[in-house]
C-alpha cells in the first residue's frame, strides 16, 4: 500500500463552543499517526495525500477567521507570517481580501479553528477590523501563558489530543468579552448570508435589520473585519468554488450565472483575486484547499463556507 505524504482533518467543536467556532482541523505533514488513530474526536473530513497529490495552495481570500498552532521549519505566509525558528507558534489569521502565498516547509503539524463570522472577538478581545489582512501571534493576543499552551499542543500525541488541547485554550478564554455589534444581529445576519450564498444585496440586508448601509457597514468592519459587500462577494465566492471539486467539464459559464456572477469573465475576475487561480485551473490541476471538497457534490448550502 502506498505510504501517505500528508493529510488534513476537521472535527466537530463541543457545543459550548458551536456559536462561535465551525470546525477545528489538523494538518500533518508527514501524518505522525496510524491513519485511524482520531480517538476521541468526532471527525467530519479526512483527506489523506499520496506521493504525486497536490496537497497544498495558497491562502485563500476569506470572511472568517482562523487560528492555527503550527510546528515545524519553514512554514511562512509571504509578507505577513514568518513565525520564529524553532518551538510551536500561534498565530491568527484575520479576513482575507485577496490570496496570499503560504510556503509549508519539510514538515508541518498544524492545528485550528475555523471561526464563524463575528465568532472571533470572544478570543481575541480586539476588533476583527484591526486584524483584517493580518497574521498576528497569538501571545500579542493573549498575553501570558500562551506559550505553555502551544507547548503542550506540540507535546500531544496525535490530532485529537492536539485539538482538545486547543479547544480547552478556547474555552477557557470563552467569556463575555465587548461587544462589537451593538443591537445588530449580525450573526443572523452573515448566516442569511449564507443561506443565499452571497446572492444578496447590502441595501436589503440593511432593510431587515433596520438601520442604514452605514451603519450596517461599521458594524461589519468592527465585528467580522470587512464590509458587507466584501462579505457576500466572498461568500458567493465559496459557493462557487464548490464546484471545483467536481471533475473536469463542468460548464462555468452556467455555474457563473447560477451563483450569481454578470457572466463567467466576472466569476474569472473573482476567482482570480481570492484564490489567484481560474476555475478551471482548480478543477484541472486537483489543487487542494479546505474550501474544495472533492469528495461530493456542491449543494444550495455548502457545509465548508
Amino acid at each position: 500500500m502506498q505510504s501517505a505524504i500528508a493529510r488534513y482533518r476537521e472535527f466537530v467543536p463541543c457545543e459550548a463552543l458551536t456559536p462561535y467556532v465551525r470546525a477545528f482541523f489538523s494538518f500533518t505533514l508527514p501524518p505522525c499517526e496510524p491513519a485511524d488513530q482520531a480517538v476521541g474526536r468526532r471527525m467530519t473530513r479526512e483527506v489523506v495525500f499520496h506521493a504525486g497529490q497536490p496537497f497544498w495552495s495558497k491562502l485563500f481570500a476569506d470572511g472568517h477567521l482562523s487560528i492555527v498552532v503550527s510546528v515545524g521549519a519553514g512554514y511562512r505566509i509571504e509578507g505577513l507570517w514568518h513565525p520564529r525558528p524553532s518551538g510551536p507558534s500561534g498565530h491568527l489569521i484575520g479576513s482575507m481580501s485577496s490570496a496570499q502565498t503560504a510556503t509549508h516547509g519539510e514538515r508541518l503539524v498544524q492545528v485550528g479553528a475555523y471561526f464563524r463570522a463575528s465568532g472571533s472577538a470572544v478570543f481575541t478581545r480586539v476588533p476583527a477590523r484591526e486584524l483584517a489582512n493580518r497574521v498576528i501571534a497569538v501571545e500579542d493576543l493573549w498575553g501570558p501563558g500562551t506559550e505553555e499552551v502551544e507547548t503542550a499542543i506540540h507535546q500531544s500525541h496525535g490530532d485529537a489530543e492536539r485539538v482538545n488541547r486547543l479547544e480547552r485554550a478556547l474555552l477557557k478564554r470563552l467569556v463575555p468579552g465587548r461587544d462589537y455589534q451593538g443591537n445588530l444581529n449580525v450573526a443572523g445576519l452573515t448566516k442569511s448570508v449564507l443561506a443565499l450564498r452571497g446572492q444578496c444585496r447590502v441595501e436589503s440586508l440593511a432593510c431587515d435589520a433596520g438601520v442604514s448601509r452605514q451603519h450596517l457597514t461599521r458594524v461589519f468592519r468592527e465585528s467580522i473585519g470587512v464590509t458587507p459587500k466584501l462579505y457576500c462577494r466572498l461568500v458567493r465566492f465559496k459557493a462557487a468554488l464548490a464546484y471545483a471539486g467536481n471533475s473536469a467539464g463542468t460548464d462555468w459559464a452556467r455555474i457563473a450565472v447560477e451563483t450569481g456572477y454578470n457572466d463567467q469573465s466576472h466569476m474569472i475576475a473573482e476567482f482570480r483575486q481570492f484564490s489567484s487561480f481560474t476555475p478551471a485551473m482548480l478543477v484541472s490541476q486537483g489543487l487542494f484547499h479546505p474550501f474544495v471538497d472533492r469528495t461530493r457534490a456542491p449543494s444550495p448550502y455548502n457545509r465548508h463556507l
